[in-house]
């Protein structure tokens, strides 16, 4: 303390140690705002990594393992019609629809409903069959890569090779092979107009209306 004319001025003291989390807030807002590494398990504020002014990826500041991935260009336009794989909601959908049409040809079969309902139930169940057993294929793909904290585009690039060496060894299963990337490639483009629409729906919604 010190004594300038008549009044006094007390100096704050500085303490020689860091302050404990119980001294500057609760411990829980301290970790509130920390992530745990899974690389070495250390609690952190992950380091963003910018590539042309971009965020390109968030590291780990005490091992430098990759934390998460921002994409850019062509990936973050295909991200928006991407559907995350944590929702199960298409494949219940597609196997509802295919039980559906089952017990349309099962009715037809019993007699209940007319013979010419039957062809209209079995082409129905062949289809949502398909694409339920696609989107439960691409469902287990995607929660396997998130489970082990990988990037599912290895693990399809992998099924890819697998399916070319496969074809080249055996030609008779070229075909089939074929016929399962087809069925993949429609239920992308099934996935990409329903978001499309979705999304567009919910702008349309979300717009204030205009009053005078």
């Amino acid at each position: 303390m010190e004594t300038l004319g008549r009044r006094k001025i007390r100096r704050p003291q500085t303490s020689p140690r860091p302050l404990r989390a119980s001294e500057t807030g609760s411990s829980r807002d301290a970790r509130r705002y920390t992530v745990t590494c899974h690389a070495c398990a250390m609690p952190m504020v992950p380091r963003v990594i910018s590539y042309y002014g971009h965020p390109s990826k968030s590291i780990c500041p005490f091992c430098g393992a990759t934390f998460m991935q921002f994409p850019i260009g062509v990936r973050r336009l295909l991200l928006r019609f991407h559907t995350p794989p944590a929702s199960l909601q298409a494949l219940q959908w597609l196997a509802g629809l295919a039980l559906v049409f089952g017990g349309i040809f099962a009715a037809t079969c019993f007699g209940f409903l007319p013979d010419s309902v039957a062809l209209f139930g079995v082409v129905g169940t062949a289809i949502f069959t398909v694409f339920a057993l696609a989107e439960a294929f691409v469902q287990v793909v995607e929660r396997t890569a998130a489970r082990f904290s990988h990037e599912s585009r290895h693990y399809w690039a992998g099924i890819i090779v697998i399916a070319t060496l496969v074809s080249s060894i055996k030609s008779e299963f070229a075909g089939h092979l074929s016929l399962c990337f087809i069925v993949l490639g429609a239920r992308w483009l099934f996935r990409v107009a329903f978001t499309f629409f979705t999304e567009s729906g919910e702008k349309n919604t979300m717009r204030p209306a205009y009053t005078e």
